[in-house]
């Protein structure tokens, strides 16, 4: 995983109040022709989650711009159960919200 944008994530979450958890993972397609990837998996609140990715694509567009591959994002609602395939793929969070953790200003909030 690139260093980079796990910095990045740790930085700029803690600024998306809504954002419990994040995880990221490598994509890799089993056609050769496509370039493999990189999958940001946000972990919020149901009625934010539109929100919650575009400010963190937002937020992370720099990094981005260095990386080279593609990133996709996806998000899941915290109230419900961690989603099966984060658990069977033993996906670690990269970022996890502290319980009562202050939230910095942000203008994506």
């Amino acid at each position: 995983m690139p260093a980079q944008l796990i910095r990045a994530l740790r930085k700029s979450l803690p600024k998306l109040s809504d954002v419990k958890v994040a995880y990221v993972a490598g994509v890799r397609w089993r056609q050769s022709n496509r370039p493999d990837g990189l999958l940001i998996v946000l972990g919020g609140s149901a009625h934010g989650s539109e929100r919650e990715v575009r400010a963190t694509v937002t937020m992370l567009q720099p990094v981005f711009k260095l990386l080279n591959q593609s990133v996709d994002m996806q998000h899941f609602n915290c109230a419900d159960l961690t989603p099966d395939w984060i658990r069977d793929l033993g996906l670690k969070p990269v970022y996890r919200r502290r319980a009562g953790a202050s939230m910095q200003a942000s203008p994506f909030n």
